[in-house]
């Protein structure tokens, strides 16, 4: 597969990613609330509250991330409430319906979403099977 986008990932040993290398740069992770573009020098914070992201500020612009019952950021707002944009997904996190450009990777479920892998999400992807009740067992197997 010629021509095909690659990218490599280092975690540290609790299973938290520290650094991502990739067409746009070399990433630097310090937690789950700051991220650094080395490449860049675009430097993203994450703010919670409750457990919850809230918001996200790449650069010098804050915006306000809302979710839906499952913890996926589902719009992006301005500090003063205008629409910037929105996602619709998929029950395995496709994204079924968008407008606008979203201002994080984190998406279904709150996971990140990696354009260069196959199912997209690091954790919480697409099952195997295309069919999700190809590996229910049977009555048979029970």
């Amino acid at each position: 597969m010629s021509g095909a986008a690659t990218a490599q990932f280092n975690y540290d040993g609790d299973g938290n990613r520290i650094v991502k290398v990739d067409a746009s740069g070399t990433t630097l992770y310090l937690g789950a609330a700051y991220e650094k573009n080395l490449t860049t020098n675009v430097v993203t914070k994450y703010y919670y509250l409750g457990g919850q992201r809230i918001a996200v500020q790449p650069g010098i612009t804050l915006t306000y991330l809302h979710a839906d019952a499952l913890g996926s950021a589902s719009l992006a707002t301005t500090v003063t409430g205008t629409l910037l944009s929105q996602r619709r997904y998929l029950p395995y996190g496709e994204t079924r319906w968008s407008s606008g450009p979203f201002p994080t990777d984190r998406r279904f479920t709150g996971q990140r979403e990696e354009s260069v892998l196959v199912g997209g999400f690091l954790k919480g992807g697409p099952p195997a099977a295309s069919n999700p009740m190809a590996a229910a067992p049977s009555q048979r197997d029970l």
